[in-house]
């Protein structure tokens, strides 16, 4: 199994070790988990409106997981309690810290895996939700579904 580098390994989460992940690209800089969760590949979706990122329509500028939910749900997404896989339905697990700030979001793969895209570094498949937590990304704090599109987006 292929994996990240340890020292981003250990800036993520103390929680994540070679046995609960496998890296699935190279490190770029060319989209980031949240352009990533939609299953694009060539934006950088941010809050900020800084140079070199995309404030797509429907996301404010707070930076709250609150703000990204509102995101998601004006791309078809509503808040779920279920983390379990349902092949009909496409599911995102929402990250931040204690205070409320937008860390991170995973998209669930099937019903073994999810996959994150970490910052500029690599994509990855992680085996669980909590592998991430504890660290950088905060812990998940909301799940959401749709029904299955093609494509994602």
């Amino acid at each position: 199994m292929v994996t990240i580098k340890p020292a981003h390994m250990a800036a993520i989460s103390n929680r994540l070790t070679p046995q609960n992940h496998q890296k699935t690209s190279e490190e770029c800089d060319d989209y980031n988990c949240v352009a990533w969760a939609l299953s694009i590949d060539d934006d950088w979706y941010d809050h900020s409106g800084l140079p070199a990122t995309t404030r797509p329509q429907g996301l404010d500028q707070s930076g709250t997981v609150a703000g990204y939910v509102a995101f998601f749900e004006s791309r078809g997404f509503s808040v779920t309690n279920a983390s379990a896989f349902v092949s009909t339905e496409d599911r995102i697990a929402v990250y931040g810290d204690a205070y409320g700030s937008f860390a991170h979001v995973a998209r669930q793969v099937d019903g073994t895996n999810w996959a994150s895209k970490l910052g500029g570094w690599e994509d990855i498949y992680h085996t669980s939700l909590d592998c991430l937590e504890g660290g950088d990304y905060g812990h998940v704090r909301v799940l959401m579904s749709r029904p299955h599109s093609c494509g994602w987006g």
